[in-house]
């Protein structure tokens, strides 16, 4: 074959009846910086020409090899390198795609041209779990195997090919595979070799790479770990190196928290990419003579978003959608946006659509930050700690964030949850609004117990002598702390109310959370939440909602917890307020209430206020009644 044979046999026409983006406008710069460009038998080429020109894929609906032709979402990817690569950045990817959109494929193709026709070209593929990468190294054999059939004398090659076993055609493009030890690695005379492997704690990390593909890293075990480790054996200083982050989503993770969210804003060098399912040409079904079916108002609503898109697409994300009737199931394999994808593949305690709602609102505007002061002493013996002169200072680089600040004649809950020690979590502390459950303000920061233990004193005096309590499940000692300063309105455990005298009195304040009251707990929090968004002011305790969810357990029930390395402390104190503030009267119905959120209380709330104030009144009187032995038959 001559070299304009080959030329023009890799330089089909591009752009297409229907399709806008023409990749070919960018040959000239990229053949001329040599940025994805190979050589196939001494000719150079822009990488998706050679794609194009040589490689066969499965067609779906016949199961036959076909010429690769990119779709309209495979070259919003690939313009995406382009431009990377043209600016000068490093090529690095992280897609966030709908189901079968092809990228999988593409990026197969990338490394496959890139291995065969570059030397020296070391290629990973990190799959999450052992079956996906047994088919992930089967779309490389099919590549490999297929690569002639573009060729005039296709059958010929073959034929010879079959006769000479071991041995290669003089026409043939295929580099020479080497044999390997047994596992899912291709190994060429070149130097380069692809390699597909799993997910694990030393995934990867002994090799060096110049394109590594992390295939729905969001279902990796560990993902920030292992990826991180994997990344760093790509060169950032090779211009020909790649790394493609490719996945589904699967809910408000690490990969969404640790990964998605910085990269969408800019604070990483990958690129974020979302193509939704519409941008799938080939997702379309025949309408009906009748017309459009009664489709399920949801979808008419997002279509109402989206007018550029067509009744039969329309019609075939219908369909599609009828096959189990899974709103949720649709919405993370098809989504509309990327949001749709996190929230439908969660199981987050709280309303998530809520929370990105809250978010939008606060990103931008200003926080207050700052800090308490104090005078401390501790006796000679160490059992008293005077605390005096509270005051609150501000200052910007502050651990503490206030939002409402002290309303006089008010009632406020103050509650920690506590680090477990040095070089562990951080400890929380929130404040509230007694009736409301407005967040007033946070405090999350490592540091020393008996500094959070005072920080914690500190705000129970500034908010009106607030009720406050801690949790017990990570130890008593900031009960205790507190005790020693002799704070005066500090949470009972209930339970504990009416024990042996002669227990240790440390032990009956604070609060325990355990499964008798964790649900309740959440729920409430969650129900309040639900009710009135707007009680939460701090993004950070809306970004550990968001990652609040729930994890299947060993025995089958679902646990709501932090998931992936995220973070619950500032949540769980949250939490825990709707069980303390019980142990204090509400401010008066009637009363003015200056709320951050735009209403006041609505007659719900009033009324649950109520109740809450008449169940305390008579759990109160039936504490009495025992502890006077009046029983009343």
């Amino acid at each position: 074959m001559t070299d304009d044979e080959l030329f023009g046999l890799l330089n089909p026409e591009l752009k297409r009846e229907g399709e806008e983006l023409d990749l070919g406008a960018y040959d000239n710069e990229c053949l001329e910086k040599d940025i994805l460009v190979v050589s196939v038998k001494g000719v150079r080429l822009p990488i998706w020409r050679v794609i194009e020109g040589l490689l066969y894929v499965k067609d779906q609906d016949t199961d036959e090899f076909v010429p690769f032709k990119l779709r309209w979402g495979q070259k919003l990817l690939y313009k995406a390198l382009l431009d990377q690569a043209l600016n000068g950045k490093p090529m690095r990817q992280d897609i966030l795609k709908a189901r079968q959109l092809g990228f999988s494929t593409l990026i197969a193709a990338i490394i496959i041209v890139c291995a065969m026709f570059r030397p020296n070209t070391k290629c990973v593929v990190l799959a999450d779990i052992e079956e996906h990468a047994s088919n992930i190294f089967e779309i490389y054999q099919a590549f490999y195997e297929h690569l002639d059939d573009s060729l005039p004398n296709a059958k010929e090659i073959h034929a010879w090919e079959e006769d000479n076993p071991g041995k290669q055609h003089s026409d043939s493009l295929k580099p020479i595979k080497k044999r390997t030890r047994a596992g899912k690695m291709m190994v060429f005379d070149n130097g380069s070799r692809i390699q597909v492997i799993v997910a694990g704690d030393n995934s990867g990390r002994s090799g060096s790479y110049t394109i590594v593909h992390s295939s729905e890293t969001a279902f990796q075990p560990d993902l920030i770990k292992t990826n991180r480790s994997l990344f760093k054996t790509v060169s950032i200083n090779n211009r020909h190196s790649m790394i493609f982050i490719e996945t589904t989503a699967n809910g408000y993770n690490d990969y969404k928290t640790k990964r998605w969210d910085l990269d969408a804003q800019g604070k990483t060098v990958f690129n974020p990419l979302f193509v939704p399912w519409f941008k799938n040409r080939d997702y379309v079904y025949e309408v009906p003579a009748s017309g459009l079916p009664q489709v399920d108002s949801w979808i008419y609503a997002k279509w109402k978003q989206h007018p550029e898109i067509t009744k039969e697409q329309i019609m075939w994300y219908w369909m599609r959608f009828t096959e189990d009737g899974d709103v949720d199931g649709m919405l993370q394999e098809f989504p509309w946006d990327p949001s749709d994808a996190f929230i439908s593949s969660g199981r987050s305690a709280f309303d998530t659509k809520l929370i990105k709602k809250r978010l939008d609102e606060l990103i931008g505007k200003d926080v207050e930050r700052g800090y308490f002061t104090y005078v401390s002493h501790t006796s000679d013996d160490g059992q008293t700690i005077s605390m005096s002169e509270v005051r609150r200072e501000s200052d910007n680089s502050g651990e503490w964030k206030f939002f409402i600040l002290p309303r006089r004649g008010r009632h406020y809950v103050v509650s920690c949850d506590p680090t477990k020690g040095i070089n562990t979590d951080k400890s929380a502390i929130v404040v509230t609004e007694q009736n409301t459950s407005a967040q007033c303000a946070v405090f999350n920061a490592k540091g020393d117990i008996e500094e959070v233990a005072k920080q914690l004193y500190c705000a129970g005096i500034y908010y009106n002598t607030a009720l406050l309590s801690s949790e017990l499940n990570t130890g008593p000692l900031v009960i205790d702390l507190l005790l020693r300063m002799g704070y005066p309105n500090l949470y009972v455990t209930q339970q504990q109310s009416f024990q042996d005298y002669n227990e240790s009195i440390g032990r009956k304040y604070g609060h325990d959370t355990n499964r008798g009251n964790r649900d309740y707990m959440i729920s409430s929090f969650a129900m309040a939440f639900r009710n009135n968004y707007r009680i939460i002011n701090d993004i950070e305790t809306l970004q550990q909602m968001e990652t609040f969810q729930g994890v299947k357990q060993k025995s089958g029930l679902v646990k709501y917890m932090a998931s992936g390395s995220a973070h619950d402390d500032i949540v769980m104190a949250y939490c825990a307020t709707f069980v303390i503030r019980q142990q204090q009267d509400f401010d008066p119905v009637n009363a003015p209430v200056e709320a951050p959120q735009e209403d006041t209380l609505n007659s719900y709330e009033r009324r649950q206020i109520e109740l809450m104030n008449e169940h305390r009144k008579a759990r109160e009187e039936e504490q009495r009644r025992i502890a006077n032995n009046i029983f009343v038959w």
